[in-house]
């Protein structure tokens, strides 16, 4: 017996080549604050792509000078001190709009952190924070692609564009002035590694159908989808602005037409699960996958106080929805997490496939050592 597992563990041992531990083939987007710092600040990305974040969400507006900004809101009020620096700014509504303040101007704000008051860190005379300002998406992209070129990896970035719907009534151009700035960057095709994303169906098939292929481009596009009551989009009919009904989206015919322009659907968890972890559209994840489109959540709070009942723990959650329901990615503020998690489970389920092996071949050898026994006696006995 000793000898079989012996000469069996050295022939694996010739096949299994050594190598870096990969996560699943799942798309895992990093987005947000990491940690204590601000949502949108280039530290916050530059630690997720240290901590081995394979794919980095950028959110983008634009400014009256018509660059693109990287924020998480065109409203600054909650995300910036932007009243402390220009406090006559102020529009009638009592918010301060992005679309006021030229790249200078926006230059001098620094970012506030909206991660809860007990994650937050704070300086004192002799150690004061570092000041961290709101910065274009060109200086976020010169950064990637540096740390690209430092760490030998490619490093996905999906681009959100936020709240189209009221850079139109700024008469800004959100769509096109992004795409100017990806390509300048070289993201130009879909094995760059760069997605980009809205909660607008109109705008998406406009880039798909008429600025992509004007500038030559080929990006995969994500198709967002939210509660009908939401701010993130907005339809102008009959001279009112209302929030987007997006329950058509929800339909094998809607499926269809989303499938014509995106490679993507992002969801929010209540769009998928109920409160049991049951999923609430039974064949959705498997029309989707039917008509090529891959489905991720978006996003996924893996905060130990905001689990649903239905799992115990962060790693439950994640293996929930990738494994138990199948989806194909996440966008949550612990993207590393769910990488060291994807890491571990791919470790161990080698492991067990390594042993299953193990196991058969040795079954296999005494198997044949018992029938070449029984050979040997029959022989013997003619």
């Amino acid at each position: 017996m000793r000898q079989y597992r012996a000469i069996i563990f050295a022939f694996l041992l010739v096949l299994i080549v050594p190598g870096v531990a990969r996560t699943e083939t799942k798309l895992i987007v990093t987005s947000g604050g990491l940690g204590f710092l601000p949502e949108s600040s280039m530290a916050s990305m530059a630690v997720a792509i240290i901590q081995e974040s394979d794919t980095i969400h950028l959110g983008v507006v634009m400014s009256k000078d018509d660059e693109v900004i990287v924020l998480s809101d065109p409203i600054l009020n909650e995300i910036t001190d932007v009243a402390e620096h220009f406090p006559d700014k102020i529009s009638r509504d009592g918010n301060y709009y992005v679309f006021d303040f030229t790249s200078a101007e926006l230059g001098q704000l620094s970012l506030i952190s909206t991660a809860p008051r007990q994650k937050i860190i704070t300086g004192s005379s002799k150690y004061p924070l570092p000041r961290l300002q709101v910065a274009s998406l060109e200086e976020f992209l010169g950064l990637v692609r540096m740390m690209e070129n430092n760490l030998g990896r490619q490093i996905g970035i999906v681009v959100e564009l936020r709240k189209n719907w009221l850079h139109k009534e700024y008469g800004k151009d959100l769509s096109n002035s992004t795409l100017e700035v990806l390509k300048r960057y070289g993201y130009t095709t879909s094995q760059s590694g760069a997605y980009l994303g809205s909660y607008d169906p109109e705008e998406l098939q406009r880039i798909h159908d008429e600025l992509l292929p004007a500038a030559d481009m080929r990006l995969k596009l994500i198709q967002l989808i939210t509660d009908n009551d939401s701010s993130e989009h907005y339809s102008r009919e009959r001279g009112r602005l209302l929030p987007y009904n997006y329950d058509w989206l929800f339909t094998r015919f809607g499926l269809k037409g989303v499938s014509a322009y995106a490679d993507v659907i992002g969801l929010p968890p209540s769009a998928l699960t109920d409160a049991t972890g049951a999923e609430v559209r039974s064949t959705y994840l498997a029309d989707a996958h039917l008509l090529g489109l891959q489905v991720i959540a978006y996003p996924l709070d893996l905060a130990a106080d905001s689990l649903p009942g239905f799992a115990s723990d962060s790693d439950s959650l994640i293996e929930h929805y990738l494994f138990v329901i199948g989806l194909d990615g996440l966008l949550t503020s612990e993207g590393p997490r769910v990488r060291s998690y994807l890491v571990k489970r791919s470790e161990q389920s080698k492991i067990s496939t390594q042993q299953e092996s193990i196991d058969r071949l040795i079954k296999n050898a005494e198997n044949n050592a018992r029938n070449g026994n029984l050979l040997l006696k029959q022989n013997n006995s003619l």
